[in-house]
């Protein structure tokens, strides 16, 4: 909510300079080749903003903004740059812009070879643009915005594009926009996420088919994070001798998250070196959480402290394919894979996998390949063990052995005297976890019935970010309709204490959001842990 909320205010504040001006279409008909052209255009600019030229001006000087248009641009211009209701317009050149760039209402916007360093970066609203040799740095918040529906294209051809520097992400994709960042491109040393896709936005990552390298490294947060109905496509699959790659290492935090998103990895795809922070949903090379994520041949994994794939929350892990005979390779400080709360592994071909785990409710199927170790089962889910039950019934006597030879006796020992009584043995204690994904309204989160009375003896709770400016924090109830404890969710990390709260066999007990959140800035993501023991 936090990351939603500041780019929806960023976009607001840097639409003011315009809000008198909505994107206009031109409804005129302009030619698309021949004598009605010079030089591939309509209008040829030239702005040098080092002799005091203006981009604005060039702007407001185009006569038919259906285009083709062409400025050229040199110098320091400290100017806002804003391209509203314009086609087949391309902006050229070796100049440095020390203030944002918004594109709004335009089509087949073409930037090349410029450097935008300084104010917000490059923002897109109902837009198409494609960047070619471009620089985009020290952004006061993202270095690319992509919203209201818009399409961004970095075209690696060259140098590639460099997204780099930026106080929040690299480029944010909102909903119903798109990105397609192919060839050489580097995207690095963010303050948020190298790439964050959002509310249905999409992303594709391809290293091209020759030897293009896309590089999201160094990034504050993960190199890739996806939520909320979103997609990511990372590709760089070889032709011939060409040896594409998308390289996604050191971030601070996983190197792709998933999270009720879908991911596809194919070809030439690394993800190594990256290093979560602590409070992180999970630590693993790529993180799925109520997702699908698909990774063919070629692709490789690994993480330096957790597994390389941890999937959670009924998540699909979907290992090779039919047509080829080598799958991805995966590894990591603990597991390869890790497979939690009614998630699934699904092989169609074979892979490399260092090991596996799988609690209770998670399983794989199909052939896996090659696996160190696991505890994973096929086909179905272990399921929990039940209680033990009741003793059968006393078997008929046997028949009389015949006596054995009489044995020497012994000498008898003198009995010693008996020791004191020994301290009582604790019980073990378990413990149940229920994932909360907000807290917008009364609802109940997961239900338990244990098959033996128990007694409750902690309730803890963690997220990633504490909420902000509450009137009203949300409230936790851990209850079986008679006895019951609550936690108000005031801060990132919430404990009830030491308890003992006895509930009786055969009865559920569920833990349920009773009172919603009332803040500026929500609680999401929490997981909710109830420790408990037989009584």
């Amino acid at each position: 909510m936090t990351r939603i909320a500041t780019y929806l205010l960023l976009v607001i504040a840097l639409a003011v300079p315009v809000a008198a001006q909505p994107p206009s279409y031109i409804n005129q008909t302009s030619c698309v080749s021949g004598a009605c052209l010079t030089g591939g255009a309509l209008q040829t600019q030239t702005v040098n903003c080092d002799s005091g030229a203006k981009i604005s001006a060039a702007l407001a000087a185009i006569a038919d903004r259906n285009g083709p248009n062409v400025i050229n641009v040199s110098g320091t211009c400290n100017e806002a740059v804003n391209i509203v209701g314009h086609n087949r317009l391309t902006l050229t050149g070796s100049a440095t812009i020390l203030q944002s760039v918004n594109v709004t209402g335009s089509r087949s916007i073409a930037l090349t070879g410029l450097t935008i360093q300084g104010g917000f970066g490059l923002n897109l609203q109902d837009s198409g643009v494609t960047c070619t040799n471009m620089t985009i740095r020290n952004s006061n918040g993202v270095g690319v915005g992509v919203g209201g529906g818009s399409n961004l294209t970095l075209s690696g051809t060259g140098l590639g594009n460099t997204v780099t520097a930026n106080a929040a992400d690299g480029i944010n994709v909102g909903p119903g926009s798109s990105i397609v960042v192919a060839g050489n491109e580097s995207i690095t040393n963010n303050g948020g996420a190298g790439i964050y896709v959002h509310d249905g936005g999409q992303a594709l990552l391809s290293g091209g088919s020759v030897n293009g390298t896309v590089d999201i490294s160094n990034n504050g947060e993960a190199g890739i994070l996806a939520e909320i109905q979103s997609s990511v496509h990372l590709t760089a699959v070889p032709v011939g001798s060409g040896s594409p790659l998308v390289h996604i290492h050191g971030n601070h935090d996983n190197g792709l998250n998933l999270i009720t998103s879908t991911g596809v990895l194919e070809g030439n795809v690394v993800i190594d070196g990256n290093s979560p922070a602590a409070g992180s949903l999970f630590d693993a090379g790529v993180g799925v959480a109520g997702s699908t994520a698909v990774f063919s041949g070629g692709v490789q994994v690994s993480s330096p402290s957790g597994a390389g794939v941890a999937g959670i929350a009924q998540s699909r892990v979907i290992l090779g394919d039919d047509s080829s005979s080598t799958g991805m390779t995966v590894s990591g400080a603990s597991y390869g894979i890790v497979l939690q709360n009614g998630s699934l592994a699904l092989a169609f071909g074979p892979s490399t996998i260092s090991s596996m785990s799988c609690d209770a409710t998670s399983w794989t199927s199909g052939t896996l390949g090659a696996v160190g170790s696991t505890d994973c089962h096929d086909g179905a889910p272990a399921g929990t063990v039940g209680p033990q039950g009741p003793a059968g019934p006393q078997g008929p006597a046997g028949t009389n052995g015949s006596n054995g030879a009489d044995g020497a006796p012994g000498a008898p020992g003198a009995t010693g005297p008996a020791g004191p009584q020994g301290p009582a043995g604790s019980s073990a204690s378990q413990t149940w976890l229920t994932f909360i994904r907000q807290f917008d309204g009364p609802f109940r989160a997961s239900v338990f019935t244990p098959d033996t009375a128990i007694t409750v003896t902690r309730v803890q709770l963690q997220m990633a970010e504490a909420p902000k400016r509450c009137t009203a924090g949300a409230q936790v109830r851990v209850s079986d309709g008679a006895t019951s404890t609550v936690l108000v969710v005031d801060s990132a990390s919430e404990d009830s204490g030491a308890l003992s709260l006895n509930f009786a066999a055969g009865v559920p007990i569920a833990v349920e959001v009773v009172r919603p959140a009332r803040c500026e800035n929500k609680p999401i993501d929490a997981n909710v842990l109830v420790q408990y023991r037989a009584q």
